[in-house]
């Protein structure tokens, strides 16, 4: 890209306060970012007259010396800007379906944005033991079921921060997507996590510039990356109104894949999971060989899902022999198992047992059985 188009597009991302909607339609004026500074004052008030304000600040030349310090600031801390309108430089395509993609990005990291396997995962702040622990067992078993996942959060407290641990713990990348700029980590207390993350593969990316403040409307409008940038939404644990399921809701609208934990019956802090399930917005989280499944990333070749100390992929156990012979023919009776795995009766019958206490098989009527 042109080095003053993105010159002028950060400054503009900047003045209009990260209004990616107004930044775009200011460039279908002239056709470009620089376009725009080059009017006059009184060409910008004939067609702008009620933004007087922005004016005067594009006809100011410290504008664009405030951008290129942005620009030099961001080299020197090795951050890249990502603009929307230069896809070689790694903005994340999967935004540009959507009408409100930020114009610019900012990110720390060398992980790919444009990555199809992204996984976000949002609760609430004031997440309870139970809400943690599901977070990290979630994340436990994605690294097993589909290890080339990472995990989109927003670095909050509660579910937020717990995901991206639970992602560093299990070696998965992890992106944090952020309600103020790079230079100013918010919440301070996560700072460390911050710094961690893009060591270890995954990125921090925020569309506010270097200094902006952690304002409460910036994590309204921080939400829609999370949705937007990923191919699932997970709701751990959330109340019926609040952030995560804001989320949800602009997830719905993005046609991203909802799924939501369910929860205890009279906890507040599941009202929220069980309402998505029930008004159908959701699908029922139960496991992460589920999840794949629903998402049609299944694959038995590229997992190492355990079975408390054996290793069931990839190597060819005897309950291989019974996941891929059910993922095959959706359901089949225990005559049909014996035919297509060559397992013993007692065996199948014993091996089928423990696939279902631990969560991959269903017993249906009739001696079937179904993959969950």
């Amino acid at each position: 890209m042109d080095k003053d188009e993105k010159k002028c597009l950060v400054a503009l991302n900047t003045i209009l306060n990260n209004n990616g909607e107004r930044v775009k339609e200011l460039i279908s004026y002239t056709g470009s970012a620089q376009g725009i500074f080059r009017l006059s004052k009184s060409k910008l008030i004939d067609k702008f007259e009620k933004e007087y304000a922005f004016i005067k600040k594009i006809c100011d030349p410290n504008t664009l010396i405030a951008a290129q310090k942005e620009i030099e600031w961001a080299e020197n801390e090795g951050i890249e800007i990502l603009c929307y309108s230069d896809l070689d430089c790694g903005y994340p395509s999967i935004m540009l379906e959507y009408n409100d993609y930020p114009i610019v990005l900012y990110k720390k990291g060398d992980f790919n944005l444009n990555s199809n396997r992204l996984i976000s995962i949002v609760g609430t702040r004031r997440a309870t033991s139970y809400g943690k622990a599901v977070s990290n067992k979630i994340v436990e078993e994605i690294a097993k079921v589909v290890p080339s996942a990472a995990i989109v959060s927003g670095l909050a407290y509660g579910i937020d921060i717990a995901a991206h641990k639970a992602a560093l713990d299990n070696n998965l990348p992890t992106i944090a997507v952020l309600g103020s700029g790079l230079d100013n980590i918010y919440p301070v207390a996560h700072s460390s996590i911050a710094k961690e993350i893009p060591k270890k593969g995954g990125a921090i990316i925020t569309e506010f510039s270097r200094q902006y403040e952690g304002f409460k409307i910036n994590f309204l409008q921080r939400n829609r990356i999370i949705a937007g940038l990923s191919r699932a939404l997970i709701v751990a644990e959330s109340k019926e109104r609040g952030g995560s399921m804001i989320t949800a809701n602009i997830a719905k609208q993005y046609f991203t894949e909802i799924f939501a934990v369910p929860g205890r019956l009279l906890d507040p802090y599941s009202a929220g999971c069980n309402l998505l399930i029930s008004q159908q917005n959701a699908i029922c989280y139960n496991s992460a060989l589920q999840f794949a499944k629903e998402m049609n990333w299944y694959n038995p070749t590229n997992s190492s899902l355990k079975f408390g100390s054996r290793t069931l992929w990839p190597q060819n156990s005897e309950k291989e022999k019974i996941l891929v012979a059910l993922d095959s023919y959706n359901e089949l009776n225990i005559d049909t198992l014996i035919e297509v795995t060559k397992i013993p009766a007692l065996q199948l019958s014993s091996l089928l047992l423990e696939l279902e206490l631990e969560g991959f098989v269903k017993s249906l009527p009739g001696k079937r059985y179904s993959n969950l």
